[in-house]
């Protein structure tokens, strides 16, 4: 029997297992999941056309129709898939669906079978590249099964509390808060229900949690239900639901939350009205999941660390199952093997973790753990030691000793009961230093009678190699104490003498992303992903977080989030993974629509920080959203917290040159520049990025990138390099500079054509020099040089072609656009709609908004867009301007990323945001925008000066005045 599977993601599965391949491609599953959806009453042909053919010749679409429902019956296998009849239908005696199942259960009245079944959002991360309609229907749908699983969990609740269950009552509630976090209702009846079963420390506490992230979601205050009953949980501490003389809700009438009636899901989907509006503050898109996903994170992660449900802090519960393992002793050892300390921490609980007789603390939180505990490097006393374990909730602890010789380890642990310090296990391993996996393997057999397994399954999960292995323990304490440009070298390392080694290919990929190395990272993933099986389940959730969900193809923004959404609740206690979500949610929240991002970002920081007080990355990030935000009190905080732990260190640089210019400390800016010529080049990489994305001290931007420019050893990073100065040049109004820059960008990469590209797209977007981007274009035509244009240069061609109307060179570029290999995916998905949608708003066409809307869709959530995101929202909102809606030119030119890559458009960005911001009555905006674009152009060249006079005029007349007049 085939099942499909719609809730919490989709799949096909025969006898339980998932089906790949064919199986598994996305419009086959689009086409299977509206036919389940349909159930008994069957569904047209013509339905299913209008909702995934829409662009294509109706004919084709008929036959790409009929291909796709004889793929699915070669793909699963099932001759006698659907049913006979006009309409399509599945054969019942063939195959079921959850959402099948689901209806059948709401039609019999099975309400506890409708819970189970909805397990999570229908269709929750699928996505069909160039289908908007599909999006749009499957967001109705998503609303209706929503609110379906909604009323079940409600009126199970209800039967519960009626025959005085409240504990029972509160496993429902608690269901159905989580399933609508906005809803004051939902909330109001989990915080009774939680009272009533005697618990009201939570139901407070989860009361904070709901009024804040309401006021973040909504910008609303909270439902008067929830005011009610928190003020009568406190006012009266007698009074109890479960002793009233009125039932705990229906005395409560909540008043609806903005913009839905009274007891429906405040926190659905998408609604169809707002598909391609991802800008608008009611309702907020399909983020909702994101902040649903959160809440629900947090409350996970407060369970673990020792925290009350939502949060109060209380006694840390013991976990007789979880080991904390601490560093080991090396005091005696050859210095030599001193890597082991910390190296046989992560050893012991990969294998800890493989064998499945007990649950390992998460390395990071232990090894911080100790290192706030010890006082200089002297050893802790076993009873220290048992407080750090209860403390962090283990009920064992694992102490160790390694001694021996460059030739032969002698490695010896013991471990202990934590609520009482006795003895449960000794073992002694010894061998050479090259057989540690083995050695490690025995001691682990030793200590855990009867779990020890095959020795190879420990090897394949790290390595046989000493090289390789030693490499990865020392890459694992640089990453860990913010040394990335040395993780990198040495989990290279580890990678170079054992090429399958899973895990030093994801620390590669880890630490490449903090020093912005793409192909290390992607060399990092590459290799992790080839040997992803021999990694935890843990570690490949994090390596899907890294790759992508679409892995080797690329992911989207949004999916990337989604991603590192899932890596948190799989390991909510890896302070490393909030990081990574808290940078994502920085850096792209803004570009995919996120509202409140930076305020999401900042509890992703600081979850970081409570788990691991001496993981510094969160740390940096801390500092520059309270400099964003302007509180130089908070932002000197977190600059000192860093410094205490790291005073000399590339980040600690950069932050202090940052706090100087956030705060006018001039003498401190004349230190720092002094020694300038000495700086790590990551410490001048982003002091040039924040010069140019905030606007500040534009000069040490500029400085910055010359040294690295002269300082560059390798090919990519003097390209970099250029790239930063080009992108400094348009920003200061110096179009010339910024075309002789480019001159640059082909040296020792003959016939890229990238210098021909960037010249094109400067001259629509950035000012830029028309007569060379003329001959550029010429550069670029097919035949032109003897080279046919790639994907790269056909997305400029049809941009050039469509904006300055010429219908052939535009539909040149589409061309080869659709010809490509990655036609329905990446840039080439992206550059065709732009170019469609510019030309259809040329042309003033009847079907232009409906594709600038689609195209907007695409470049907010679509697959990645590669250098087409540089300009990307600046050109949907000059369409949306043509179109005469500057509401929404106002949203997309706002929704650019932050700090990540260089803003070469910046200028032209800000120009349109003040110009939009001030027709639409955003003064502030406005004055914000313009000043920021002003202190960029502090030495435009005509006729660039003038725009620059204009600008200042602009912000006079909304009543502010350029700090340089």
């Amino acid at each position: 029997m085939l099942y499909l599977r719609t809730f919490g993601g989709v799949t096909f599965e025969r006898d339980g297992s998932a089906l790949t391949g064919a199986a598994a491609q996305r419009r086959l599953l689009a086409v299977a999941i509206m036919i389940a959806s349909a159930g008994d009453r069957g569904l047209s042909r013509e339905r299913v056309l209008a909702t995934l053919w829409t662009d294509a010749d109706p004919e084709r679409a008929r036959q790409a129709l009929s291909q796709t429902l004889y793929h699915m019956r070669r793909a699963l296998n099932a001759e006698e898939l659907f049913d006979s009849g006009a309409d399509l239908r599945f054969n019942p005696a063939v195959v079921r669906s959850d959402v099948g199942d689901l209806e059948a259960a709401v039609e019999r009245g099975d309400l506890v079978a409708v819970a189970t079944l909805h397990s999570g959002p229908f269709l929750d991360g699928f996505h069909v590249s160039g289908a908007p309609e599909f999006e749009r229907w499957a967001s109705i749908q998503r609303a209706r099964l929503a609110e379906r699983c909604a009323e079940a969990l409600e009126q199970l609740a209800q039967d519960m509390e009626r025959g005085g269950d409240y504990r029972r009552a509160v496993e429902w509630r608690r269901q159905l808060a989580a399933h609508e976090p906005l809803n004051g209702r939902a909330a109001a009846g989990f915080i009774a229900a939680l009272a009533a079963a005697g618990d009201r420390a939570s139901a407070l506490q989860f009361a904070r949690v709901h009024e804040a992230l309401v006021r973040d979601e909504l910008d609303t205050e909270p439902d008067s239900a929830v005011v009610q009953l928190v003020e009568r949980l406190r006012d009266d501490p007698g009074w109890s639901p479960a002793t009233a003389s009125e039932p705990p809700l229906e005395s409560i009438e909540p008043a609806p939350a903005s913009g839905a009636a009274a007891g429906s899901p405040v926190a659905s989907p998408i609604p169809p009205e707002s598909i391609h509006v991802r800008h608008q503050a009611e309702p907020r898109s399909h983020w909702r999941l994101i902040a649903m996903v959160l809440a629900l994170v947090l409350l996970v992660v407060a369970a673990y660390s020792g925290l009350s449900r939502f949060g109060e802090k209380t006694a840390v519960p013991i976990h007789a199952d979880l080991i904390a393992v601490a560093p080991f002793r090396v005091t005696g050892a050859d210095p030599t093997l001193g890597y082991l300390r910390e190296g046989m921490v992560d050893l012991l609980v990969v294998k800890l973790t493989e064998v499945g007789a007990a649950r390992a603390a998460e390395p990071a939180l232990v090894l911080g753990a100790w290192r706030r505990a010890r006082e200089g490097e002297g050893e802790l006393p076993l009873e220290q030691s048992l407080s750090i374990a209860r403390r962090l909730g283990a009920g064992q602890l694992l102490l160790g000793n390694v001694v021996g010789t460059p030739v032969k380890v002698v490695v010896s642990a013991t471990l202990h009961s934590v609520p009482d310090g006795a003895v449960r296990g000794q073992a002694t391993a010894e061998g050479p230093p090259d057989s540690l996996t083995m050695l490690v393997d025995r001691l682990t057999g030793q200590l855990l009678a009867g779990q020890a397994g095959e020795r190879e399954r420990l090897a394949s999960h790290t390595t046989s190699s000493l090289a390789a292995l030693r490499s990865y323990l020392s890459a694992q304490a640089a990453y860990r104490g913010g040394n990335y440009h040395e993780a990198v070298g040495l989990f290279t390392r580890a990678v170079e003498s054992d090429s399958g080694f899973a895990m030093a290919g994801l620390g590669l990929a880890l630490a490449a992303d903090r020093v912005d190395g793409s192909a290390d990272r992607a060399r990092g993933i590459e290799l992790a992903w080839r040997s992803r099986t021999a990694l935890t389940d843990r570690d490949r959730a994090l390596l899907d977080a890294m790759a992508g969900s679409q892995y080797p193809d690329s992911s989207s923004l949004a999916e990337q989030l989604a991603a590192w959404e899932h890596a948190a609740a799989v390991a909510p206690d890896r302070p490393e993974v909030w990081h990574e979500l808290g940078e994502r949610l920085f850096t792209d929240g803004r570009a995919v629509g996120v509202r409140s991002s930076e305020e999401r970002a900042i509890a992703a920081f600081r979850r970081a920080r409570e788990l691991d007080p001496t993981f510094l990355p969160p740390l940096m990030y801390l500092a520059l959203l309270e400099a964003r935000a302007g509180d130089r009190g908070k932002m000197r905080e977190h600059v000192s917290a860093y410094h205490r732990t790291a005073p000399v260190s590339p980040v600690s640089d950069f932050l202090r040159w940052r706090l100087a210019v956030a705060t006018g400390d001039e003498g401190t800016l004349a230190r720092m520049r002094e020694r300038f010529d000495s700086l790590d080049i990551s410490a001048l990489r982003w002091i040039a990025l924040a010069s140019q994305h905030d606007g500040i001290a534009v000069d040490d931007g500029n400085r910055a990138l010359e040294l690295l420019r002269t300082r560059a050893a390798r090919l990519t990073h003097r390209r970099e390099a250029v790239l930063g100065l080009h992108s400094l040049a348009l920003l200061r109004g110096q179009p010339d500079e910024a075309l002789a820059l480019t001159g640059e960008l082909d040296d020792g990469q003959p016939g890229s054509r990238s210098a021909e590209r960037i010249r094109v797209l400067d001259a629509l977007y950035g000012s830029g020099d028309s007569a060379a981007a003329r001959v550029a274009i010429g550069r670029l035509l097919p035949g032109a040089g003897g080279h046919a244009p790639s994907h790269d240069d056909a997305c400029v061609i049809g941009q050039w072609g469509a904006w300055h109307e010429e219908t052939r060179t535009a539909r040149m570029g589409l061309r080869v656009l659709r010809d490509s290999p990655e036609s329905a995916a990446g840039t080439s998905l992206a550059c065709s709609a732009l170019v469609e949608a510019i030309g259809a708003v040329k042309r003033g066409v009847p079907e232009a908004r409906r594709l600038v809307e689609r195209t907007d869709s695409i470049v907010a959530v679509g697959p990645p867009l590669g250098d087409t995101r540089a300009y990307a929202s600046l050109a949907i909102a000059r369409m949306y301007v043509a179109l005469g809606d500057p509401e929404r030119a106002l949203a997309s030119v706002r929704r650019r990323p932050y700090l990540r890559g260089w803003p070469r458009y910046l200028g032209s960005y800000l120009r349109e945001e003040g110009r939009l911001a001030a027709a639409t009555g955003d003064r502030e905006g406005a004055a914000n925008a313009y000043r920021q674009y002003l202190a960029l152009r502090n030495f435009a060249a005509p006729p660039l000066a003038e725009e620059a006079d204009s600008v200042r005029a602009e912000l006079g007349a909304l009543g502010w005045r350029w700090r340089g007049d």
